[in-house]
């Protein structure tokens, strides 16, 4: 492998090797602050403690371009190791391995002497997977941007061009104590049955509805018992529903307020759904370069979330999203990347931002 490839691939091996999860990001931020600046590259975190590099156009004038990455995962440590071809560690899909390949690629320009064809803006961001979003929302404050590429898992030869919304919802219930042989309803009955009605409103909006166009609802949580004075029975539900592109939200609310009884309903996050055009100069130099190295480039739409969801729509603007790996790893404990797939993507990336040609919009 040469100097170059050992480079990338040992970039990703030290990203893994600090643990960042979501709201503990700022060791990875302050190496990575470091690293850029020891090869040369314009970096700061800012307040909010995102890792933010300037990668300036190699001619003028540029269209102005935001690469989002995020450098924050969930929880749970996996030894990292590179070993018959595979990165293996916590986000080596979701999503170091984006991010890094956003970074390498942009390196590799810089070292150039040429430059991207871009203004380039590359953030690492912060609690990305936590509803806070707060590193995505707060680069909202900052200059916007002609078009955003979001850092997450796509598979070297495929783009992302829409996300599901996400609506959070915490109920709780509190009732007066009753003896267990009562025939009172209990607090973690009135749970259950609000979370039927919710079923049940789901199961008829999905009727005739496929794949990206229905409505996720999932209870994450339910807690419920007697509270330690004895006087009071309680119970907490956590609820998220993936939402499809143009659904009707006020009307799932009016379900869930006709539903809740004596519960009490609190918003934690809300997040639009995303589709973005296909048909952009950013979309276009990536297919072009996936197919100079002999992929078959697909399109995708996730039922998850992710950046694109607060920064397109709050800007206006069209994103899509790449980079290496395969999502279905994602969060999992066998979560992996393989190297070729890695370094192919920092191929793919290293073209389409150098690529001069039709950045009209």
């Amino acid at each position: 492998m040469s100097a170059r490839r050992s480079e990338e691939t040992g970039l990703l091996l030290d990203m893994l090797s600090i643990p960042s999860p979501s709201g503990g990001e700022a060791a990875l931020a302050g190496f990575l602050h470091q690293w850029l600046l020891a090869r040369g590259v314009a970096a700061r975190v800012d307040p909010a403690g995102n890792v933010v590099a300037h990668f300036p156009a190699g001619g003028q004038p540029a269209p102005r371009l935001l690469l989002l990455g995020h450098m924050d995962t969930v929880s749970g440590r996996i030894p990292v190791r590179c070993r018959d071809g595979r990165i293996s560690g916590r986000g080596a899909v979701d999503a170091k391995g984006p991010l890094a390949a956003f970074i390498c690629a942009c390196l590799r320009l810089h070292r150039s002497g040429r430059g991207p064809a871009y203004d380039i803006t590359l953030a690492g961001a912060v609690e990305e997977e936590v509803s806070s979003s707060r590193g995505a929302r707060y680069l909202l404050g900052g200059p916007r941007p002609d078009w955003v590429v979001i850092g997450e898992p796509s598979g070297w030869s495929s783009l992302v061009t829409g996300y599901k919304g996400r609506f959070v919802l915490d109920y709780r219930l509190r009732l007066e104590a009753a003896h267990a042989a009562s025939r009172v309803q209990t607090a973690a009955e009135g749970a259950c049955d609000f979370w039927r009605h919710v079923q049940g409103f789901g199961d008829r909006y999905n009727e005739g509805r496929a794949g990206f166009d229905r409505l996720d609802a999932t209870l994450r949580s339910l807690q419920a018992g007697v509270e330690p004075d004895g006087l009071h029975d309680c119970s907490q539900a956590l609820l998220s529903f993936r939402l499809p592109p143009d659904f009707p939200l006020a009307e799932l609310e009016a379900v869930l307020a006709a539903g809740r009884g004596e519960g009490t309903l609190t918003r934690l996050g809300l997040d639009p759904a995303v589709r973005c055009p296909k048909n952009t100069p950013v979309v276009r130099a990536l297919l072009r370069a996936i197919r100079d190295r002999g992929g078959e480039p697909t399109f995708k739409l996730k039922t998850g979330t992710s950046d694109m969801n607060v920064v397109c729509p709050a800007w206006g603007v069209a994103g899509v999203a790449y980079g290496p790996g395969d999502s279905h790893l994602d969060h999992t404990p066998r979560e992996h990347v393989v190297v070729d797939e890695y370094l192919k993507a920092i191929d793919v990336l290293e073209q389409s931002l150098g690529a001069r040609q039709n950045l009209s919009k």
